[in-house]
This record gives C-alpha cells, sequence and structure tokens, in this order.
C-alpha cells in the first residue's frame, strides 16, 4: 500500500517503532480504515525501554521478568540466588532501569554456600587453599611411605540440587602393601590355515 492517497474500507495499516524504540507489550500498533472513512483510533505503542536485565553468575531473574522484554523508564526487576549461592539480606537482589535506559548496577547480593566438611583422610593430609565454598577444590597428599589411590583433587559441586564434592576422598594406602599387577605379556599364537 506504500504510496497510496486513498484506501478502500477495512484496509490495515501497520505501524513499526523508530530506532531505539520497542512496542509496548498489548498495545495495537495498526489502524482500520472505518466505513464513515476514517481511522480506527490508535494510543502510543512506542516507548523506550531498557535492554534485556543483565546474567548474572550468581543469580537468576525471578520468573515474573524471565519472560518479558519491554522494561521503560523507572522498571525495577529482581533476581534471586542460584544454587550454590545463598542470599545475603543486607543487599537488595533488585536493579532499575536508569533515565539513560541502562540497568543500576546490581549487588553482589549472593554469597557462595560452603560444601561439607571433608573430613581428614588417615595418613594424608587435605590441602584447602583457599576455602570450601562452591566452586573451590581441595588437594591431597600422603605422608612419607605411603601412596595415594584415588583422585588427587576433587570440587565443590552442585549434586543433584545440594552441594557436595565432586568424588569420594583417596585414600593413602602404605606402599608395601600395593601390590602393582602388571599384565603378562602373551605369546602370539601361530596357526597353519591350509
Amino acid at each position: 500500500m506504500f504510496g497510496l492517497t486513498s484506501f478502500p474500507e477495512q484496509s490495515i495499516i501497520t505501524y513499526t517503532c523508530d530506532p531505539d524504540f520497542v512496542k509496548i507489550p498489548g498495545q495495537s500498533d495498526s489502524v482500520i480504515c472505518l466505513s464513515n472513512n476514517e481511522w480506527s483510533n490508535i494510543t502510543e505503542f512506542c516507548n523506550r525501554s531498557c535492554d534485556v536485565p543483565p546474567w548474572l553468575l550468581f543469580a537468576t531473574l525471578k520468573k515474573p521478568y524471565r519472560r518479558q522484554n519491554y522494561f521503560p523508564l523507572g522498571s525495577v526487576v529482581e533476581y534471586e540466588c542460584r544454587t550454590g549461592y545463598e542470599t545475603n539480606h543486607s543487599l537488595s537482589g533488585k536493579i532499575t532501569c536508569l533515565e539513560n535506559f541502562t540497568w543500576s548496577t546490581p549487588n553482589e547480593f549472593c554469597n557462595r554456600q560452603p560444601c561439607p566438611d571433608p573430613g581428614k583422610i588417615a595418613n594424608g593430609h587435605i590441602n584447602i587453599t583457599t576455602d570450601i565454598l562452591f566452586g573451590s577444590s581441595i588437594t591431597f597428599s600422603c605422608n612419607e611411605g605411603y601412596e595415594l589411590v584415588g583422585e588427587t583433587s576433587i570440587f565443590c559441586i552442585i549434586v543433584g540440587n545440594i552441594l557436595g564434592w565432586s568424588d569420594p576422598l583417596p585414600e593413602c594406602k602404605d606402599k608395601t602393601q600395593i601390590v602393582d599387577v602388571t599384565p603378562t605379556p602373551h605369546k602370539p599364537t601361530t596357526a597353519n590355515i591350509p
């Protein structure tokens, strides 16, 4: 219909938003040519909006905001801590769409949760380099005369929906009791094929 100066009854024209504007959900962006040769009414259907809120390592948007794509000035969205993190109630989990249509800087309102105490290994040591919080690792070593059997390090991870260690603790076995089983090489067999 580009370039037309008159339109037949029931003609529909759909508008698009200018760059940097988005369509307001639920608002019509079309008009219809009515029987009285007038266009149907249209209300403002475009507005400025912040982009989709930022992805955070430690938190996810609360459910009502996950499918939303229109965030006008002053919109407030709320996050909740991901598994492996716990809420620091002294900080806000909300961000706001500012006048320049960017989001306010989110607080780090979630703290990493600790894994269970790994315990001890007989005749060896657990080396905790930083902490036992979600995402950290611990390593193992054995006393002299003992050999590590199992993983040399494990990680604090999500197991199901709780925190746990990626593998069981290794053992430190007395070197004199470890039997090295080396496979015996087989002699090649020959066959006479006619």
